[in-house]
């Protein structure tokens, strides 16, 4: 017996006979329970449509744009770094921030802010940034550094907080 698997015409007939099987099993088995998942798959696609068909007829500010909040008057670092983080219960004595002077790059005008904050929990941390940057989708973190403090074991320093704002 041990001869028989040895001779490279067995090999010859074994490799397409058990090709072949696997062809029929898929073109079978496999493709038929493809064909009836596709068929489900396309009635909830289209009760779908239907239904955000129906939600855009009924509402159609959701297509239409926010109001832009590019105005220069509006954005004030001081004001916002203020205002989110009383929200987010981080106390004005542990954060201080500074501006640079507004200016233009690529026909845009631009300002850049730095942020330290000495004491902060991540999850303080999250809530403050994620509130400032879906408010003003102009605002963009252009980096963040942590530092793991010995105080505890959710106590952190950002030495480097920038922002950069687009007008």
């Amino acid at each position: 017996m041990n001869y028989f698997y040895k001779r490279s015409n067995f090999y010859y007939l074994a490799i397409p006979i058990a090709a072949a099987i696997w062809v029929l099993v898929t073109l079978t088995i496999l493709s038929g329970n493809a064909n009836k998942s596709w068929g489900k798959n396309k009635k909830i696609y289209t009760k779908g449509q239907v239904e955000i068909c129906k939600i855009l007829a009924e509402d159609l500010d959701i297509l239409k744009p926010e109001k832009s909040t590019n105005d220069k008057t509006e954005f004030d670092y001081g004001k916002v770094f203020t205002k989110f983080a009383g929200a987010n219960s981080i106390p004005s004595s542990t954060w201080t921030h500074g501006t640079s002077p507004e200016s233009k790059r690529k026909g845009k005008v631009t300002q850049t802010a730095s942020l330290v904050i000495n004491d902060i929990g991540v999850e303080r941390l999250t809530r403050f940034l994620t509130g400032m940057l879906d408010t003003w989708p102009d605002l963009k973190c252009e980096s963040l550094t942590l530092v793991k403090l010995k105080t505890g074991p959710d106590n952190w320093k950002i030495p480097e907080l920038k922002f950069t704002y687009t007008f």
